[in-house]
């Protein structure tokens, strides 16, 4: 239940004071007597009360005087003063007593229903004033317990008022400066929030980089509003602001780490493929050297008495007739050929490890081209450094790849060209390199050409760069091709010199 209000009478008439307090008394008000100015002081002091009926005309001080002592006291100060005089109720007193600080100023004598009626009217707005002080004082204690930045600027954009988190961030001198004061960088904050100053009610959120009181630069997140009088016309806007600085770096660190990891997994996932398309291909190859093993040893013996038979055939017919000649020799190439398919198939089906030694590269290549007899329309180009090291290699196996390496040349030239041969030394490898200036290989094709049984020529089982590749990487180099329509192929050989 809310307590009735107090009010203090001081007056040193003691007839004056006893009906007033009677009055006031008689519809429910607390009265406190004094019929002195120092009295009446103590109990305005000690007894805060609500409104304070005060004479003028006291024994020992005048009542202007004790209205503003009361005034000046912090705490008696919210206490409403109503001075009375039957004296001095002219005009000039009247306005001395106002500017004492007293709330009314009534001329005695006085019904005691007008002065009920003013004791009403005063206590109500006392206790308006007193809720309104209330409500200020719980909208202070919430700001101030807010931990996010509260600001408040004017249509020139300066600053009147922060909360505490304010003037903590900006320091102590921020009121009173141009919020771009505290910019840092180039930004275009004022022409975001423009439209709040235009009258918009929106709230309007934008971000901007802001110097902290002890010159540290922090990213601020803002949500701004305008404000406006009683009349609708604008004067400025409030402002809450989030210091996020250490938020947005979080979430750079979580965005790079994420898409560090993104790269990882398809890093992770193109090994993995690359992992099961070898595993699938050495599977593959597995079968491919069972079948090309058993099929090389089922033809090298029929192939073998062909070869029996055709020597035995030259020897019957020492001086043959120019036919019997020329069936003698194509029959000859063929043997040969077939031949040459089935070591690659038994080459392929049965890989031997490369028998190490010092080998010279030059006198490999040398020897592949004499044995690759190239027609006469393909021009030969070498281009050897003048000193090459020797290689720790098998030089039967690199004569098996250099010189199917010269025989796809020759088979892309068969208009003829130029045949390019190099090698050179670097960094503890040697690089041969065979380019033609052939028809070339089509981009799509460029990943297939050394998968087994693979081949664009109309002949052939497409073995031979299948081989090649697996005694190249045997001796733990890498062989790699580049090609162009119409102008012709490289391949490329690099070696380690070994030991």
């Amino acid at each position: 239940m809310n307590e009735s209000p107090r009010i203090l009478i001081v007056d040193n008439a003691a007839a004056n004071l006893r009906v007033v307090s009677r009055v006031l008394q008689s519809v429910g008000y607390q009265v406190i007597e004094a019929s002195t100015g120092k009295e009446g002081l103590r109990a305005a002091q000690e007894q805060s009360p609500d409104l304070i009926l005060l004479d003028v005309a006291l024994r020992d001080l005048d009542g202007v005087e004790v209205c503003r002592r009361i005034k000046a006291d912090p705490v008696a100060a919210r206490a409403f003063v109503v001075l009375l005089s039957s004296t001095k109720t002219d005009s000039e007193s009247r306005a001395n007593g106002i500017e004492a600080g007293a709330d009314d100023y009534v001329a005695r004598p006085v019904s005691n229903r007008e002065l009920f009626a003013r004791v009403q009217a005063l206590l109500r707005i006392k206790s308006a004033e007193d809720a309104l002080r209330r409500l200020s004082e719980r909208y202070q204690a919430t700001l101030a317990a807010m931990p996010d930045i509260i600001m408040e600027v004017d249509n020139a954009k300066v600053y009147t008022w922060a909360n505490q988190a304010g003037l903590e961030f900006f320091g102590a001198d921020v009121i009173g400066k141009e919020a771009a004061f505290y910019f840092e960088g180039d930004q275009d904050t004022y022409q975001i929030v423009q439209p709040l100053f235009n009258g918009k009610e929106d709230v309007i959120y934008v971000e901007s980089w802001q110097r902290r009181h002890d010159g540290e630069k922090r990213l601020l997140a803002w949500w701004c509003r305008t404000l406006k009088d009683a009349q609708g016309k604008v004067t400025g806007a409030l402002s809450t602001a989030r210091d996020i600085t250490e938020h947005t770096r979080a979430q750079a660190a979580l965005k790079e780490y994420s898409e560090r990891l993104e790269q990882m997994v398809q890093a992770r996932t193109r090994e993995l493929r690359v992992a099961q398309d070898q595993l699938l291909r050495q599977e593959r190859l597995a079968v491919l050297g069972q079948i090309a093993g058993g099929i090389s040893h089922e033809l090298r013996s029929p192939l073998g008495a062909i070869k029996n038979a055709l020597y035995l055939l030259k020897l019957a017919q020492p001086s043959p007739d120019p036919e019997m000649t020329e069936i003698l020799q194509i029959l000859e190439k063929q043997v040969a050929n077939s031949e040459h398919v089935i070591t690659s198939l038994m080459d392929f089906a049965r890989p031997q490890p490369p028998h190490h030694r010092p080998t010279d590269v030059r006198d490999i290549l040398d020897l592949a081209l004499a044995q690759s007899a190239l027609p006469e329309n393909i021009v030969v180009r070498r281009e050897f450094a003048e000193t090459l090291p020797e290689l720790q290699a098998d030089p039967d196996q690199l004569q098996i790849v250099f010189g199917n390496l010269i025989r796809n040349a020759a088979q892309a030239m068969p208009e003829g060209g130029q045949l390019t041969i190099a090698a050179h030394a670097a960094e503890q490898e040697i690089e041969i390199s065979f380019g033609d200036t052939g028809v070339g290989i089509a981009p799509e094709l460029l990943d297939k050409i050394f998968q087994p049984m693979f081949t664009t020529k109309a002949r052939g089982l497409g073995l031979g760069l299948a081989l090649c590749k697996l005694l190249v990487e045997g001796h733990g180099g890498r062989i790699h091709v580049t090609s162009q329509i119409g102008k012709g192929t490289t391949f490329t050989i690099v070696l380690p010199m070994g030991d």
